[in-house]
């Protein structure tokens, strides 16, 4: 990829941006020259020149102000389209699923998302923007006032790089504690986040105190951060602004020696004294503004190195069509280590799982379908093993509805069909396990526990997979529902060419013969 002067900002879009701060600055600079000259034609009394230089004036102002106009829209697009693109960036990135640490992998995009990219805007865009506006204005200030003395000129150039060099000395110190204070804003976003979620077990179990401690020990270190942050900032602008008025006082005192002298006309003079002070502004922003691009270095790195680390977590897909195999598979959790006996599971077939709580049957759904690692042993798709790093993709043409009522934001429909349109017959068989009424609702979060379940069995059912994996699906439900559940998942099954693996302590005698085989984990799991 191609070297980007600005981060994410596409270097032919800066060529745009330059030829429309040249125009603007253009016209500011050659509005002093036009003061100068009016000033000159008042006083030798040169009324229709100066009527002329009036209009000019007026003409050279408005097309000033416009192209100021279309440079801040431009650059407000830039940063919109390039904020779309990093956010896009990293989205794309979480929703690579990685086995290994994907709740840290979770937190840190959310980190990103929520505050990293946005608070780029501020202290990097629009400095880097000024920055090159502010360049501009030196470039063609200089350039003028080298045409009128080159003497001064050169003592302004001098002048710039005092603070220049002040800001090599903070810049390294500022960039650290503000990123000191970005990841604290992070962390306490997140247990923001925590209290509110469980605001009902803070009541329950009087934990207000001990909440507003804890939370008030984290805003702390965020404001000492902020604090130390901004007043090393403050510091470096003080000294800027120093520096800055100091350089204006030099050139001021030498520029009125040269009239003293006669060495300057009026006409110059008051160009100069024009051109002088729009180089006041640029020399203090010039500095700030880097120290602030430079305070953001961090965030940018952490940016890149987010999407480039995972940006190799694209899992080659292998499928199911005729048996998955287990060999002597074992897996290391924190205190024991659980081993499974060889088993195999043949396409075409119903399998239900059964054994006592705490057995590792889920575990073991999540290590077949490769949502967990293990250690040793194999797991062998037809002929491709899923290898123990879990790095292959089953998803394809196989769905695990898992234990967890966990559903999306939108509409019961967009949960059980997502892009997907339902047709009469589909909703039909939703109407077997949900009112209409529920069917019908544009807010999923609001519908019960029971109802959420069910939305996720129908999930499943109607997913046009040829392989369904259901965790514990009839938990919670009444015998009715859980009736009506087993008897869809059958129809299901024996519209031929299907296979599911179920895990359930809850179906009754009469279902569980239904299936072709059944597990018994109790003896097939050590531990």
């Amino acid at each position: 990829m191609k070297k980007q002067f600005i981060y994410h900002v596409k270097n032919t879009k800066l060529v745009v941006l330059l030829l429309i701060l040249s125009v603007s600055v253009g016209s500011a600079t050659y509005i002093q020259f036009l003061k100068g000259q009016m000033f000159q034609q008042a006083v030798s009394s040169k009324s229709s020149q100066l009527l002329v230089s009036f209009l000019l004036f007026a003409l050279v102002m408005t097309l000033e102000v416009s192209f100021y106009y279309v440079e801040w829209q431009y650059e407000n697009k830039l940063v919109s389209e390039t904020f779309f693109e990093l956010k896009k960036s990293v989205l794309s990135t979480v929703t690579k699923f990685k086995p290994y640490k994907q709740a840290s992998s979770d937190k840190e995009a959310t980190q990103l998302l929520t505050n990293s990219i946005d608070s780029l805007e501020y202290p990097y865009y629009n400095a880097w923007f000024d920055n090159l506006y502010l360049s501009l204005r030196v470039i063609f200030v200089f350039v003028a006032v080298a045409s009128i003395n080159w003497i001064i000129a050169i003592i302004i150039l001098a002048l710039m790089f005092i603070p220049l060099g002040v800001t090599q000395v903070f810049k390294e110190n500022i960039s650290k504690l503000n990123k000191k204070y970005m990841d604290q804003v992070g962390v306490n976003l997140k247990k923001y986040e925590d209290i509110i979620s469980n605001i009902l077990p803070v009541h329950i179990f009087n934990l207000r105190s001990f909440v507003l401690k804890n939370a008030q020990a984290s805003l702390e270190t965020e404001r000492n951060l902020k604090r130390s942050s901004k007043g090393k900032q403050y510091t470096l602008n003080a000294s800027y602004s120093f520096i800055s008025y100091f350089s204006s006082f030099v050139v001021l005192v030498f520029s009125l020696l040269l009239v003293s002298h006669g060495k300057l006309g009026l006409s110059s003079v008051i160009t100069l004294l024009g051109l002088v002070d729009q180089l006041s502004m640029p020399i203090l922003s010039l500095s700030r503004n880097s120290s602030s691009i430079n305070s953001t270095k961090a965030v940018r790195t952490d940016i890149d190195q987010y999407v480039l680390q995972n940006a190799s977590a694209n899992r080659k897909s292998i499928s199911f069509s005729k048996k998955i195999s287990l060999e002597n598979v074992a897996v290391q959790l924190s205190n024991q280590e659980v081993s499974y006996r060889d088993m195999q599971f043949d396409f075409g077939h119903s399998y239900i799982i059964r054994g006592k709580s705490g057995v590792g049957k889920t575990l073991f759904l999540h290590l077949l379908t490769g949502l967990q690692p293990y250690d040793s042993g194999d797991i062998v798709y037809d002929n491709a093993p899923l290898g123990q790093a879990a790095d292959k993709n089953v998803f394809q043409d196989i769905r695990f509805v898992q234990a967890e009522n966990t559903l999306f934001n939108g509409s019961v429909l967009e949960n059980i069909f997502f892009d997907r349109t339902p047709s009469d017959d589909k909703l039909a068989l939703c109407a077997k396990l949900l009112k209409k009424s529920t069917l019908n609702s544009a807010d999923a979060a609001s519908i019960s526990t029971g109802e959420k379940r069910r939305v996720l069995l129908l999930r499943g059912l109607l997913s046009n997979s040829r392989t369904l994996i259901f965790d514990e699906p009839t938990a919670n439900l009444d015998a009715n529902t859980s009736a009506v559940f087993w008897d869809m998942l059958f129809d299901w099954f024996n519209q031929g060419n299907r296979t599911m693996i179920i895990v359930s302590h809850t179906i009754d005698e009469t279902n569980l013969n239904r299936f072709d085989k059944q597990l018994d984990f109790n003896s097939l799991i050590k531990s």
